[in-house]
């Protein structure tokens, strides 16, 4: 695979969760409670990006996938009822990152790419990415404000998955 497909593969794949956080970047504001309609635009865009890239040989993005996965929960919850959506309004982004946790804990367990859907050979940092995602949960657990506890680890592991598949890229490091 030529590495601008890969590129932007991976480009397109954050389409849907910047298109379900633009609305809150802009408006300055957080409200999981009324974000039904974003949650719905967001999974119909992941759905088919998710159904499409594997068929273009693109490997997907894990973070990306739960955010998917995460979306379409939410927008099911809003179908729902009041309470699901009030249980998906408070359990937030750590709902997300749990997603996360289990996206690349099932990668790893799949090992083709393994949790970093790396297109090379095999590479020992995808647990690293799973300790990462596990932190992050934790992290969004505690945290008060939804942007440090939603946006700030949404950035912070696809940074370490981003380094981790640049370590994988140089192959194995020798011992001097």
């Amino acid at each position: 695979m030529s590495r601008w497909r890969w590129i932007a593969g991976e480009v397109v794949q954050l389409v849907p969760i910047i298109s379900f956080a633009l609305p809150f970047i802009t408006a300055g504001g957080v409200d999981l409670a009324a974000a039904g309609g974003q949650l719905r635009i967001g999974t119909a865009l992941g759905v088919p990006l998710c159904l499409l890239l594997p068929l273009l040989r693109v490997p997907l993005n894990p973070i990306a996938v739960a955010s998917v996965g995460w979306m379409g929960a939410g927008a099911l919850a809003f179908a729902l009822s009041v309470p699901a959506q009030e249980g998906f309004a408070e359990l937030g982004a750590t709902g997300l990152f749990a997603c996360a946790t289990f996206t690349t804990i099932a990668g790893e367990a799949r090992r083709q790419g393994g949790a970093l859907a790396w297109p090379g050979p095999e590479t020992p940092y995808g647990p690293l990415l799973i300790v990462a995602c596990m932190l992050a949960m934790g992290w969004a657990w505690f945290a008060a404000d939804v942007r440090l506890g939603g946006g700030l680890p949404f950035i912070a592991v696809n940074v370490i998955r981003r380094v981790l598949l640049a370590r994988a890229a140089r192959g194995p490091q020798r011992a001097a």
